[in-house]
């Protein structure tokens, strides 16, 4: 896992989290606490589609757990989805990255993905 975060407070206070090597094994809390998301940027470079999980649990089961949200990045793209009201995460936020959407979906795509995030 290559997760990096760093907080910013100009002119409110957020966190911009990258993970360079997401794959199928569940990164969990990834700021550390409850938050919302408000940008998500997917860079897929496999010749498949994506789907990257977001959970509402610092504990995942991948393959069991229930997604909170669920994004595609089609093949070779860079995905970006904005989010101006926010993706609120109650508990924490977690994340996988699987090559099938929706909760049995655990096979990890052909190589790791990066996946950057902006939250509070």
């Amino acid at each position: 896992m290559a997760l990096t975060t760093t907080t910013y407070s100009i002119p409110l206070t957020y966190k911009v989290t990258t993970d360079t090597a997401l794959s199928n094994a569940a990164v969990t809390s990834v700021t550390g606490t409850s938050g919302s998301i408000y940008h998500i940027e997917i860079v897929n470079g496999n010749s498949h589609n994506v789907y990257v999980k977001f959970f509402n649990s610092a504990v995942v089961t991948v393959g069991t757990t229930v997604p909170y949200a669920i994004f595609r990045a089609r093949a070779t793209e860079t995905y970006i989805v904005e989010i101006p009201g926010g993706l609120n995460f109650s508990s924490a936020i977690s994340m996988v990255c699987t090559q099938t959407s929706g909760v049995p979906g655990t096979t990890a795509p052909g190589s790791a993905i990066t996946v950057r995030l902006m939250t509070t």
